[in-house]
């Protein structure tokens, strides 16, 4: 409800107001005067990002990585904790006076250990013999207060029979005597520790343990004990409040990670598609994933516990941080379609987006920092830790993402889906033999794609030059000079190739090239060649295939025309 009404907000009542009291429009000799300190700030920072950070992508990359590893190592230390009393605060009235009762009385906690028999086994001497001494190894663990069983009872109402020495406080191994002690009790009195067919026992344990990780190691020391085979053949069950409680922090964690592995996989799979990318994928998860490494490992270094509030944390930042993620990368992809340059694209886009990213940071997490005033210990804990993590989450986005965007060429979705390839084009082109209609899409938008209107002069004779062509659209003639009159060589169509030989030995060009309608060619040199190879190693395997073709024939056709002169 909360984005919804804010979307409504943005959209309706955000333009009103900008229309209505913001005063927008300064002359160029006011707006130096008018320059917000916050612009000149992220201007500087950019400078430096761009100088000190971006050039050193290893050592970038190194401190981040570093910094997950110790974050992933400390998140093994994470507990889970859902005790109600925690939440409350040690200083609170009412912890301290259940605390105290604590010290004075038998755990509040209880448990109930339920050993499985036969119609009438707990009514003989050998299955409660087998009763006591497991009753006797539970209730000598660390953490029980005490451990009371009908087996308990019998052994108390044999001692008062025999006068009160401790040395008969046991159980009788006569069955009959047994029988006899169990009519001096109220079957209502034995209902909490045995059924009324005697076919099965419990033990009740009482306990204060608060904390859900220390209650489970407990629990689970209880079944390593029932489960090593000295008590013989046990059929038993651990159940109670307590025990459904601190069963359920379980699914805490297993949430946590569920969420967190589903949403990286929805992540995954969308910044994948919208930018047809495997790396783009990897990169935003590498992005938006490491200030939740970080959180759980400052969480389990600083024994935060995992909680009904802390747990929201990491699903909650990833869902803001990825927001500034997609700015940067589609404001990235815009910036480098016009400069044709990484370096210039990054600055262009940091210089662009940094003050948004800051702005709404900083908002934000003054925002959640404001739930630390609660009385509450997991807001208190959930409002810290959001601020803490939405500022490691603009960190990654502002350092980590554009060394990142530096390493990768972006394509959106929209655009391979937009461009329209003539079927000539597919046919024709010898240097697209060999390639989908996906690969010669990302060939062109990663490439460096020119349009010249008609009468252009694209390639003139004597100028030196490094690139070959090809022609994407339009149409092209070439011309040469002889014996002082200009003669029509040849039309170029879609698909055609120009230029290749100054792609191998830069020199002059032997003839003109002049645009004979609208044209859009597509450039290559070495340089992009390089790119291509670095952003798309496949595609860039098939095109010096393709470009050793061309060349090979050309050569052969030369060496054709030599032999006949």
């Amino acid at each position: 409800i909360g984005m919804i009404c804010r979307s409504l907000m943005t959209f309706f009542f955000t333009p009103a107001y900008v229309r209505y009291f913001v005063k927008t429009g300064t002359t160029e000799a006011e707006s130096p005067k008018k320059e917000l300190l916050l612009n000149r700030f992220c201007n500087n920072l950019t400078a430096k990002i761009m100088d000190g950070l971006v050039g050193r992508p290893a050592q970038v990359i190194l401190i981040f990585g570093g910094l997950s590893i110790a974050g992933i190592f400390y998140s093994s230390q994470l507990v889970l904790n859902n005790d109600v009393m925690s939440f409350l605060g040690e200083d609170t009235s009412v912890v301290k006076n259940i605390n105290k009762v604590a010290d004075r009385l038998a755990g509040s906690k209880v448990v109930y250990l339920t050993i499985q028999g036969n119609p009438g086994d707990f009514k003989r001497a050998d299955a409660l013999h087998r009763l006591n001494k497991i009753d006797g190894h539970v209730s000598s663990l660390e953490g029980i207060d005490t451990a009371t069983s009908i087996a308990d009872y019998l052994c108390l109402m044999n001692r008062e029979m025999f006068g009160g020495g401790q040395e008969h406080f046991t159980i009788p191994d006569d069955d009959a005597l047994i029988a006899q002690y169990l009519l001096f009790f109220h079957p209502g009195d034995l209902a909490p520790y045995v059924s009324s067919d005697y076919s099965q026992a419990n033990i009740v344990l009482r306990n204060n343990l608060n904390n859900s990780t220390q209650f489970n190691q407990l629990m689970d020391r209880i079944r390593g004990i029932l489960d090593s085979g000295q008590f013989g053949p046990l059929t038993y069950s651990l159940t109670g409040k307590a025990v459904l409680v601190s069963s359920a922090v379980d699914k805490i964690a297993v949430g946590q990670a569920t969420s967190l592995g589903a949403l990286s996989i929805m992540l995954f799979m969308i910044v994948a598609v919208m930018f047809v990318s495997l790396r783009c994928g990897l990169m935003v998860l590498a992005a938006n994933l490491f200030h939740v490494a970080v959180l759980f490992g400052l969480m389990g270094w600083a024994s935060i516990p995992l909680n009904v509030g802390t747990c929201m944390v990491a699903a909650i930042t990833v869902g803001i941080g990825i927001d500034d993620t997609l700015h940067l990368m589609i404001r990235y992809n815009r910036e480098l379609k016009q400069l044709k340059n990484e370096n210039k694209a990054i600055r262009r886009t940091l210089q662009a987006e940094l003050p948004p990213v800051l702005v709404t940071s900083l908002g934000l997490a003054a925002g959640f920092f404001i739930l630390s005033f609660s009385s509450f210990v997991p807001v208190q804990q959930f409002g810290q830790l959001s601020a803490l993590v939405i500022l490691l989450a603009a960190l990654a986005d502002l350092i980590l993402t554009p060394v990142l965007l530096a390493m990768i060429r972006l394509i959106t979705l929209w655009e391979l889906l937009g461009m329209k390839l003539r079927t000539e084009l597919m046919q024709k082109s010898r240097l697209f033999q060999g390639l989908t209609h996906w690969q010669v899409k990302k060939l062109i938008l990663i490439s460096r794609l020119i349009e010249y209107k008609a009468g252009h002069m694209v390639l003139r004779e004597g100028k030196t030059g490094d690139s070959m062509y090809v022609v994407i659209e339009g149409e092209l003639k070439v011309s040469k000079k002889l014996h002082d009159q200009r003669a029509t060589l040849s039309r170029l169509t879609a698909g055609d190739v120009f230029g290749e030989i100054a792609l191998i030995i830069k020199g002059t060009r032997t003839a003109d090239v002049e645009a004979v309608t609208d044209t859009k060619v597509l450039a290559i040199d070495w340089e992009s060649l390089e790119k291509i190879q670095r952003f798309s190693p496949y595609l860039a395997s098939r095109l010096y295939l393709n470009i050793a073709r061309i060349l090979g024939e050309h050569l052969g056709n030369t060496i054709t025309q030599l032999e006949h002169i």
